[in-house]
């Protein structure tokens, strides 16, 4: 079953509470996914293009080759989760737009090699760009893990 947003036509799972859902390979290109419960959940090879993430609960969710390129993940909780093979290039962190391939990273307007990003610097970039402390905590732990998969 899918619901559409009456006059965007948007696919709308809004705050839904899809804990330990089966959403493998699951087209959920350009969803609305904010605040969705999704612990545990099986999103193994699932499309996520261009999703909206913001504040979803994706504590050990299985992200295994999922498709997040363009997601929005602001305030999105993925401690635990499994990313391996994650497609993940392009996405909104914070106020900022991510950019991930090969050997390039981009946050915002700063460009890197991927060989310089440690924690540390992490942390200094962004508390220069008014980031709180948790949320200098969780970005940096995101970048980490996805540049070590």
């Amino acid at each position: 079953m899918r619901i559409y947003h009456k006059h965007t036509k948007e696919l709308m799972f809004e705050g839904a509470s899809l804990y330990g859902a089966n959403l493998e390979g699951a087209n959920l290109i350009g969803a609305n996914l904010r605040r969705a419960n999704l612990i545990g959940a099986n999103l193994e090879g699932a499309s996520l293009y261009g999703a909206d993430l913001i504040g979803a609960n994706l504590i050990r969710a299985n992200l295994i080759r999922a498709n997040l390129r363009r997601a929005n993940l602001i305030g999105a909780n993925l401690e635990g989760a499994n990313l391996q093979d994650t497609s993940i290039f392009s996405f909104t962190l914070g106020k900022h737009f991510c950019f991930i391939h090969e050997d390039v990273v981009k946050l915002g307007c700063h460009s890197f090699k991927r060989s310089e990003i440690n924690r540390p610097m992490l942390r200094k970039l962004g508390k220069e760009e008014g980031y709180n402390k948790e949320e200098v905590k969780l970005y940096s732990d995101i970048i980490i893990r996805l540049l070590k998969e």
